[in-house]
């Protein structure tokens, strides 16, 4: 899945993730609902503003 990420309506980056092992339908869903994913949150986070503690 390929994500386009933006910050203040500007482009911020691109970022990827891999459904591999994903059925159709849940992968729809994963990229349906990627907002309500802690996971994937939290990596967008990181891609965007590094690691922080």
């Amino acid at each position: 899945m390929r994500v386009q990420l933006y910050y203040q309506n500007e482009p911020a980056g691109v970022t990827t993730f891999n459904l591999h092992g994903y059925t159709r339908s849940e992968a729809e869903d994963v990229a349906r609902n990627v907002h309500k994913n802690a996971y994937l949150m939290k990596e967008i986070d990181e891609y965007l503003w590094g690691e922080s503690e």
